[in-house]
């Protein structure tokens, strides 16, 4: 927490915002991709090769 120059609860509300952040990334972007990918008619072996 010293490196980045931080209270420790500002630190863990930064945390949990920054987790919150990454799922809405991964599954907010790829998710849909994927889904659309699948319903015109590719595999899953052909998508997880991406």
């Amino acid at each position: 927490m010293r490196s980045v120059s931080l209270e420790r609860t500002v630190y863990y509300q930064r945390k949990k915002e920054a987790i919150a952040l990454v799922g809405v990334i991964i599954w907010g972007y790829t998710l849909p991709t994927a889904i659309s990918q699948l319903e015109d008619g590719r595999s899953i072996e052909e998508i997880m090769n991406i």
